[in-house]
C-alpha cells in the first residue's frame, strides 16, 4: 500500500489476559525486569520462589517484607 496508507488490526485477547496467558516462565521474566533496580537478585529469587509456592504457604509475612524492599532512611 501507498504513503498515508492505514493498517488495522484487532487483538481479541491480548498476551497476559486470561484467554491468552502468560507462561510461568513469562511471568519471571516480566517480574525480573519490573523489580530490577528495585529489589536485590536474592529478594526477586526468593519472591518467585514463595509466588510459586503460593497454595503450600502458611505464612506470607516473609513474601510482604522482601516485596516491601529495604527499610528507607
Amino acid at each position: 500500500m501507498g504513503e498515508g496508507a492505514r493498517y488495522i488490526s484487532q487483538v481479541d485477547y491480548p498476551r497476559g489476559s486470561p484467554e491468552n496467558p502468560l507462561t510461568a516462565e513469562e511471568l519471571r521474566e516480566k517480574f525480573r525486569t519490573l523489580s530490577s533496580g528495585v529489589i536485590g537478585v536474592r529478594a526477586q529469587a526468593e519472591i518467585e520462589r514463595i509466588v510459586f509456592e503460593l497454595e503450600g504457604v502458611k505464612d506470607v509475612s516473609t513474601l510482604i517484607g522482601l516485596a516491601a524492599g529495604p527499610p528507607r532512611s
